[in-house]
């Protein structure tokens, strides 16, 4: 089995979705020296026992890291009494990868699901992929038998058939993270393969999947790769911020499509836009995220055909978010992406800054135009991805073009 250790002073953000390719961000991350040796033949006395106790605990406060290297709290979600909850924070984490992102809970989420998509070139045919990332507290164990099951306390449900193998193992800044390639068996159907990782934090053990849309038959070693990215914190400098005009414009609630955050039954709407209409042949689809129909995610696809050899490269889909996920990818300082401003275009909730973003982490650089507005706290992310996004240099200043009929 191979073991690998997080013990470096700076450790150079290297990663794809598959093996690790180039980055230009150095991560600082300070984790104390790991010891296989013990002496167990001395006697320990209290002050022994506290020392210890205190080297064996977490190497990094999950609070503080948050606060200082961490996009993202991981919690558990215990029920401690009759009828009382109790929601203890686990650890900090980063996802450097563009990603859609679903979590169980506003509150204090345990189960984040990221979903990224990038671009296979076959025979020079660009094809369209995506990878999943799961972090979990949600309690799994592995059997005698080398089965991965699922033992939530009152779970009753029937458990899948997945045999796992070991792998590896790689320690990060909470413990020592086990690795095993999963397959679940059904019978009428092919293998489903996964990457599954179990980290073991002393009082919590953590869940980590990776999977792929593609026919994942293999063992590729990505949670190898991945799991040092999640765990190791960025610090981001103030001169490394991209700066953002805050606003506070209340919205005109005459939109066809209304953003509301806050909690249930006290949500306020920050954001406003009428769609693209399908009449200019743009096909439009929203994540609805309340019975009041406000949006968490809105797309739109130009479905406008042509005989253009550079169709792909004019033509896309642009989606309106304030899914954290994407700004964190974006503007956070810790996705692996290049940004480069262009423009800038007023609106009626402030001035969108245009950037030309180049990510990192896929196969080849992928390349699309995204604006940024703030509106009462809220960060609002206007994305356009051209159908074919291998990288050319070009900016074609689709977004300048297309936010202005937003508000019309």
């Amino acid at each position: 089995m191979r073991k690998r250790t997080i013990a470096l002073a700076t450790f150079l953000l290297t990663g794809s979705l598959f093996t690790a390719c180039g980055s230009e961000s150095n991560v600082e991350t300070a984790t104390s020296e790991i010891s296989e040796e013990a002496d167990t033949s001395a006697e320990e006395s209290p002050a022994d026992t506290e020392t210890a106790d205190a080297a064996s605990a977490p190497a990094v406060d999950p609070e503080e890291e948050y606060k200082n290297g961490y996009d993202y709290l991981l919690y558990y979600d215990s029920e401690t009494n009759e009828g009382t909850r109790d929601y203890p924070v686990i650890l900090g984490f980063n996802y450097p990868y563009k990603a859609d992102s679903i979590i169980n809970s506003t509150f204090a989420p345990s189960r984040y699901n990221f979903d990224t998509k990038y671009t296979k070139v076959i025979d020079s045919v660009p094809y369209h992929a995506a990878d999943y990332f799961t972090i979990t507290s949600e309690q799994y164990e592995i059997t005698s038998d080398n089965k991965l099951i699922y033992t939530a306390p009152n779970f009753t449900g029937e458990q899948n058939d997945t045999d796992v193998e070991e792998k590896g193992e790689v320690e990060t800044p909470y413990g020592t993270a086990k690795i095993y390639f999963a397959r679940t068996h059904e019978e009428g159907f092919d293998d489903r393969c996964k990457e599954v990782a179990l980290l073991n934090t002393g009082d919590y053990t953590v869940t980590l999947t990776w999977g792929s849309s593609g026919d994942l038959e293999e063992y590729s070693g990505t949670l190898e790769t991945l799991i040092p990215l999640v765990f190791s914190p960025v610090e981001v400098s103030d001169d490394q911020k991209i700066q953002i005009d805050e606003n506070s414009i209340s919205a005109d609630e005459s939109y066809s499509v209304l953003m509301k955050t806050g909690s249930y039954g006290d949500k306020v709407t920050v954001f406003g836009f009428n769609p693209i209409p399908e009449s200019e042949n743009w096909y439009v689809s929203s994540t609805v995220t309340d019975a009041e129909g406000s949006s968490e995610k809105f797309q739109m696809d130009d479905q406008n055909r042509s005989s253009e050899s550079d169709w792909g490269k004019q033509h896309g889909s642009v989606i309106v978010t304030y899914d954290p996920a994407y700004f964190n990818y974006f503007f956070g300082g810790r996705g692996m992406v290049t940004m480069d401003e262009k423009a800038s275009v007023e609106t009626p909730f402030g001035t969108a800054k245009i950037f030309y973003a180049t990510r990192q982490e896929t196969v080849a650089p992928e390349s699309e135009e995204v604006a940024v507005i703030n509106n009462l706290g809220t960060n609002i992310v206007i994305d356009y991805c051209p159908y074919d996004s291998i990288s050319d240099g070009t900016y074609r200043g689709k977004l300048e073009e297309i936010i202005p009929k937003l508000f019309n």
